[in-house]
């Protein structure tokens, strides 16, 4: 289940029913100083989770776009059921939330909106308890605080497109589908080299390449000379 920003302050009737299943979806858009592109999040701090261990150990972030914050709630436990929510994606501890709308903007209150890391995903997992004798699976939802970024023009940046196939197998408990993500095209390469190589690189390409481009034209000049 995910949310689209333009819901923004607007109650779709979702958010009581997922109170109740011990989710609160909060009424605002999340913001943070890791920006992908204009209002897109950049989004790397991940819990340990079998949606997101395959992430987190490639290093593949997710890019979000305005999203709202979704986080466990304090709310009486359901009858005959054990259910357990934990988050799953949050921002830095410079994230922002924003539950104000002014001149065409989104803006944060200091008085009712937080600052730090803020949820953005949360799993939940809803099992029989053993008072109740029934005998079922357990129920599984993912509730996002984002829909964009499964969109056609979204689903291609970054971890967007890994992070729906492990999380539709998380879903359908596909368990050996959660080992790893897929297979992209390399589209840059990152080479990393240390300051002091890097210094001994510079000095030849600066020095060391062109004296040896002036002593072979040296060379050249005594051979024809003499």
């Amino acid at each position: 289940m995910s949310f689209h920003f333009q819901t923004f302050g607007k109650r779709t009737g979702l958010e009581n029913w997922l109170s109740s299943w011990g989710v609160r979806v909060g009424n605002n858009v999340v913001d943070d100083d890791q920006t992908y592109s204009g209002s897109e999040l950049l989004i790397g701090n991940m819990v340990p989770h079998p949606v997101t261990n395959p992430l987190l150990g490639s290093r593949t972030p997710l890019v979000l776009s305005l999203p709202r914050s979704i986080e466990p709630a304090n709310t009486k436990p359901m009858e005959n059921l054990e259910v357990e929510v934990g988050k799953l994606v949050l921002t830095t501890t410079n994230g922002v939330a924003k539950s104000e709308f002014f001149k065409g903007a989104f803006v944060h209150n200091p008085i009712t909106d937080f600052r730090g890391s803020i949820s953005l995903m949360a799993e939940m997992v809803a099992t029989p308890s053993i008072e109740s004798g029934l005998n079922q699976p357990a129920s599984r939802m993912l509730v996002l605080g984002d829909s964009q970024f499964l969109s056609n023009v979204h689903i291609q940046k970054q971890g967007n497109r890994d992070f729906a196939g492990l999380a539709l197998s998380w879903l359908l408990e596909r368990d050996a589908m959660l080992g790893g993500i897929g297979p992209r095209p390399l589209t840059e390469f990152r080479l990393d080299v240390p300051s002091a190589s890097l210094r001994l690189l510079q000095w030849f390409m600066l020095a060391i390449l062109p004296l040896g481009v002036f002593g072979i034209g040296f060379l050249i000049w005594l051979k024809r000379r003499y």
